[in-house]
């Protein structure tokens, strides 16, 4: 990994566990909503300069690994087990046919 690329995350995560700190001392457990928006923010900011850039394949997998990460900590935050369960299955369908995909992309 580039060294520049290690300081910038390890940057965000310091900043991120500061917000985290910050927000959850001043709204209590509301504050995993704002926080959960925020993260779905930059997400959804980083997917549009991603196709912008027509970088679609990056897109993809980024996607088989989020998406199915965010239904199982919503599945997590409702104390939902089918919810959590749907996304474990969804990660095991889409992780292996975004990989079998780049990989074909990789030999092109």
């Amino acid at each position: 990994m580039n060294k520049k690329l290690l300081k910038a995350n390890i940057i965000a995560v310091i900043l991120a566990m500061i917000l985290n700190r910050y927000l959850s001392n001043k709204y209590g457990y509301k504050s995993t909503i704002i926080i959960i928006s925020i993260a779905v923010g930059i997400m959804i900011s980083a997917y549009l300069c991603l196709i912008y850039m027509k970088q679609y394949y990056a897109v993809l997998a980024i996607s088989s690994f989020v998406l199915p990460s965010s239904i199982i900590y919503i599945g997590i935050l409702l104390n939902n087990i089918y919810l959590v369960i749907t996304g474990l299955l969804l990660l095991m369908i889409l992780l292996p046919i975004a990989i079998g995909i780049l990989k074909k992309k990789r030999k092109n």
